[in-house]
């Protein structure tokens, strides 16, 4: 019979396809990223292209990986990337995260029954994105056959298209129409804007004279019809006869499964004994690469018959020998071969196979494949196994782990012993429901784990805050805590971490003296318990609540007490409480501990492991957006709160991505400017705010920032004055609120306000002591002051905010305060202050490479200049507030009357005035008004 899966010597009728293929590979070889998509119906040459563009790679010097996703074997993860990598990459990368991701791909293909839980599975991701940046030359990633990959494999690829990386890389896939990989298929066009999608066809009539150059057109024709132009079925059908093919249409031939196709592709095997047709049941249920002692097992044959039957199979064709594995050449053979063995007989098939693995240790993995396929109601062995091979895959993979947890709660025996193992179960289903981004599924499912015995509803009542957490039902999360906390009467860590989880939710609802109340019982308890862990997590809850309150010297001794503990726990008893860094480093930055805060910011994100679902992760992330944009590392917090943004994609989470968008906000402001951080804010974040109370806050407050600076301040002072804000918020950020209301406020010409705002904000900075608020509200004061041409006594505020911010390590900050210095030496008609201010705000601008704030500096250094030339044209170097109350004096106004107009303090028009005697050398308002006269300015001028 004619080999229906030998390759041609070249494609016939893909010359299109193969010249798009060869730009894209000749845009690769150039150092560029492109992706290649192959798409069409069963047999239509998907795979052949496939290795042709392949074939084309490699002899350009491309490396060529290549992974295939085969039907049955879905529950393995990252089947399709352990085939396409573990043989290509060196054994040992020198970059430490590729390595540890090659390692972790080994340990999976080998199916450990241990396997290592020190890497997630976005760090797994990085890792493979950084395995491809660090390998040399052009890479062509190959994979095939996607609409059949497990889970796992599918998310990596989206990833990888996502942000793919740096460096010459073709990835290309393959797949069906049905079931289509949308994830995968959405991401091509985002990942590469020159994406090749090549729909490939049916073949025309003539090209089958180049394909079968001795038929007759008579017998083309019939080739053509019966096999609906379709590759592969030309090729099974290339021997059949006239008579045949007259028979048959191309209707015959259903996407999925052509049944007039497994009928020829069994053909083959039917002169066979019945014995060797079932040695080749038994290697289609084995999977790929079987061993031989395994294929006579399930065969129920001796191993001599099994090897000389796989011989023959071998001889014939129909199988491949790989060392000392074996395989079927094509999968869709070994699919017809499946099926044909009948339901019952491949049931009891799985069960042998599962028995012999599990008696010689085999891969856990591959255990589980089977088990899956051949458990019975009541087997509690079965239910054991796929409890053990997803509790190693939960990290990595979660949706092939919740696929074995749910057949594994389906045949575990309904006894009451067992109560403790399903609860188990059932918490563990829900971390991996939830780590697919179903939180609301997650949390149904803990619902049955809650009544259950402790520890177990403990644990179940802290993750389903977390969930609620990351949906933003705050309130929800602290009903289900008090109620099991009320309910366990005992001191345990898993009550401690109750109180530790209620008095965080309670920072985060604003709510401090619930707040307090809570981190000192858990204080208490883990004192008790002797758990120093615990100890330091509520040690740095209290510093934050203490910072809150204002208390600073509170928030002094607990950071200090935080530290001790925590440096001094080992990291496995620490890493469950890595939330503690969060509020211990923001804190810290605040009491300029900075070097402190960025080590302690740095152990925490080390020890979640880039896990999305773990409590601190949110909170850590979100820190670090903060301090890294106070810093003036601003490219950086973009770079984290992206990443933190696709770590929220898996739990799906838009609490968690739009409060990472909202505190990214400043930094991408400083970069590109007001309108790309306002089109950032409405398509990340959108009309939905965090519904945290801190999160809300912080996200109007970052909104209303870059309202103001797109000039929009009417849309700013609403941001500020819609809806509660907590006297007590985020460690200080009500002075934050008060500075930006002022200089609104100030832009409205509503002075009063202004005024206030601002004089408030001053003593509130100066009741907490802390550099960066300080700061802000000086600076705040100085920009009023401006606003109403009070140079003089704006000056020391600009002084003093330029100073706490240098001294707060937040060099944007410091810019814009000697920007704002260099404006007002400007208007007093100083050169020489303005330019040496204007050189170290451009140092602070060009140090933080603030794009958006240097070219605003420029357009301002432009209009400080034209200030200084209109001065020099003035009379007698009056500035414009002292001409404003000359010309007010010299009209008989009084300085109270003066003030009262110009919305000003008596004593400041007196300081006003006396400048102008000094200046135009008079000493009365009568010579004051003569004086005028003679400059040709009227006294009764109104300002």
């Amino acid at each position: 019979m004619h080999d229906p899966f030998s390759a041609s010597p070249g494609l016939i009728g893909r010359a299109t396809e193969l010249g798009r293929v060869d730009r894209a590979v000749g845009d690769v070889a150039a150092g560029r990223f492109r992706t290649v998509s192959i798409t069409g119906s069963p047999g239509i040459g998907k795979t052949r292209l496939l290795a042709e563009l392949g074939r084309r790679a490699g002899e350009r010097g491309f490396a060529v990986m290549s992974g295939r996703a085969t039907e049955f074997e879905r529950c393995f993860p990252f089947a399709v990337y352990v085939e396409a990598l573990t043989p290509w990459s060196p054994p040992h990368p020198d970059d430490a995260e590729a390595r540890a991701a090659l390692e972790t791909l080994v340990s999976i293909s080998r199916g450990d029954r241990e396997p290592e839980a020190s890497i997630d599975r976005y760090r797994l991701y990085r890792g493979i994105r950084r395995l491809l940046e660090v390998a040399p030359g052009s890479i062509a990633l190959l994979l095939d056959d996607l609409h059949w990959a497990d889970q796992p494999s599918l998310e990596l690829t989206e990833y990888l298209l996502r942000k793919p990386p740096r460096g010459g890389l073709l990835v290309a896939v393959a797949y069906r129409p049905a079931p289509l990989p949308t994830g995968v298929v959405a991401a091509l066009p985002q990942a590469d804007d020159q994406a090749v999608f090549l729909d490939l066809r049916p073949l025309e009539e003539k090209d089958l004279a180049e394909l079968f150059p001795g038929a007759g057109a008579h017998r083309r024709r019939l080739l053509h019809r019966a096999s609906a132009g379709n590759p592969l079925y030309l090729h099974a059908l290339a021997d059949a006869g006239d008579s045949v093919l007259a028979g048959l249409t191309g209707g015959e031939y259903p996407v999925g499964g052509p049944r007039a196709l497994q009928g020829l592709l069994l053909a083959e095997l039917d002169v066979l004994p019945h014995d060797l047709r079932r040695v080749a049941q038994a290697l289609a249920v084995a999977g790929d690469q079987a061993s031989l002692d395994l294929v006579a097992w399930i065969a129920e044959t001796g191993e001599e018959e099994t090897a000389d039957a796989l011989d023959r199979l071998c001889a014939q064709g129909a199988v491949v020998p790989t060392d000392a594995f074996f395989t079927f050449r094509h999968p869709l053979l070994r699919a017809a071969v499946y099926r044909e063995a009948g339901m019952g007989w491949r049931t009891r098939a799985h069960e042998r196979a599962a028995a012999y693995l599990d008696a010689h240790r085999g891969p856990v993995t591959l255990l589980a494949h089977h088990v899956q396929r051949s458990a019975r109601q009541g087997d509690e062995r079965a239910a054991a196994i796929l409890h053990e091979a997803a509790a190693g895959l939960l990290d990595v993979a979660p949706a092939t782990a919740s696929r074995l947890l749910r057949t594994a709660l389906r045949v575990l025996p309904a006894r009451e012993d067992l109560t403790a193992r399903r609860m188990t179960m059932l918490m563990a289903l829900a971390r991996a429901v939830a780590a697919v981004g179903e939180l609301a599924e997650s949390r149904e499912i803990l619902k049955a784990v809650l009544p259950g015995p402790e520890p177990t509803s403990l644990e179940a009542a802290g993750f389903a805050s977390v969930l609620s957490r990351l949906m933003g039902d705050l309130d929800a999360a602290k009903h289900l805590l008090a109620r099991m906390l009320n309910r366990s009467a005992d001191s345990c860590p898993h009550t401690a971490n109750i109180l530790i989880e209620l008095a965080a939710l309670d920072s985060l609802r604003l709510d401090s003296d619930e707040a307090w109340r809570h981190a000192l019982a858990a204080l208490e308890q883990a004192g008790e318990l002797g758990h120093e862990a615990l100890a330091a997590t509520a040690h740095s809850l209290l510093a934050l609540n203490a910072a809150q309150q204002a208390r600073i010297g509170d928030a002094e001794v607990h950071v200090e007490r935080a530290t001790r503990l925590a440096d001094g726990v080992a990291d496995a008893e620490l890493r469950p409480h890595a939330a503690l860094f969060a509020p211990l480093a923001l804190v810290e930055a605040q009491l300029n501990l900075r070097d402190q805060a960025a080590r302690h910011l740095a152990k925490g994100l080390e020890l979640v492991g880039y896990q999305g679902l773990n409590p601190g992760f949110p909170f850590l992330r979100i820190v670090e957006v903060v301090l890294l944009t106070r810093e003036g590392r601003l490219s950086a917090a973009v770079a984290a709160a992206e990443e933190a943004a696709e770590l929220a994609a898996f739990p799906n989470s838009h609490e968690l991505t739009a409060t990472v968008w909202a505190a990214a906000l400043p930094a991408l402001l400083w970069l590109d400017g007001p309108q790309a951080a306002l089109a950032a804010a409405d398509r990340l974040i959108g009309p939905a705010l965090p519904r945290s109370a801190w999160w809300s806050e912080l996200t109007r407050l970052n909104l209303a920032t870059v309202d103001f600076h797109a000039g929009r301040v009417a849309a700013c002072l609403a941001q500020l004055t819609a809806g509660p804000w907590s006297p007590q918020t985020a460690v200080g950020a009500g002075i934050y609120r008060q500075a930006l209301h002022a200089v609104s406020a100030a832009r409205f010409n509503d002075l009063h306000s202004a005024l206030l705002l601002s004089d408030l904000g001053i003593a509130d900075a100066k009741g907490l002591g802390l550099d960066h608020q300080l700061g802000a509200a000086h600076m705040a004061r100085a920009e009023v002051l401006l606003q109403y041409g009070e140079l003089e006594e704006a000056l020391p505020h600009a002084s003093a905010a330029a100073t706490y911010f240098a001294d707060a390590g937040a060099p944007i900050d410091e810019g814009r305060a000697r920007q704002l210095l260099a404006t007002l030496h400007s208007r007093n008609g100083d050169p020489k202050a303005m330019r040496d201010e204007l050189a170290r705000a451009k140092a602070r601008y060009a140090e933080c490479s603030a794009a958006w704030l240097e070219k605003q500096l420029a357009k301002a250094e432009l209009r400080m200049a034209a200030s200084l030339s209109r001065q020099a044209e003035e009379p007698a170097g009056l500035s414009e507030r002292e001409r404003q109350i000359a010309t007010l004096a010299g009209s008989g106004l009084t300085n109270r009357e003066i003030a009262q107009r110009l919305y000003l303090s008596p004593k400041t028009v007196e300081a006003h005035l006396a400048r102008v005697f000094a200046k135009l050398d008079v000493r009365s308002r009568v010579e004051l008004t003569r004086r005028l006269a003679e400059e040709g300015i009227s006294p009764e001028r109104s300002p």
